[in-house]
């Protein structure tokens, strides 16, 4: 399950539908198993913390909720506007300083 208050899997599509289900559990799985193998790390303190500071950072930047093509809220407003949406974010993206 997901850690207490994490909002990336709020929406009901990560627990309905078997596409977003898998992608979520094979998720959190490689996220607990890269937790623990640091957390194992025969490597003095100081080390530890940094690579529990590069493992966190990692994991959350691969949750699939970060990209469009695997986060349903995105690919439902995607449809919704026909495409607008999608158009609009890369015209941010593309303008921003």
């Amino acid at each position: 399950k997901p850690a207490r208050g994490d909002r990336r899997f709020k929406d009901e599509v990560w627990n309905h539908s078997p596409f977003y289900e898998l992608l979520k559990q094979s998720y959190l799985t490689n996220s607990k198993q890269l937790t623990e193998l640091v957390d194992e790390a025969q490597v003095d303190d100081k080390l530890k913390l940094q690579l529990r500071f590069y493992a966190r950072q990692f994991i959350d930047a691969m949750s699939p909720a970060n990209f469009p093509a695997t986060n349903p809220d995105v690919v439902r407003t995607a449809i919704q506007t026909r495409s607008a949406s999608l158009a609009a974010g890369m015209q941010n993206l593309v303008t921003a300083p």
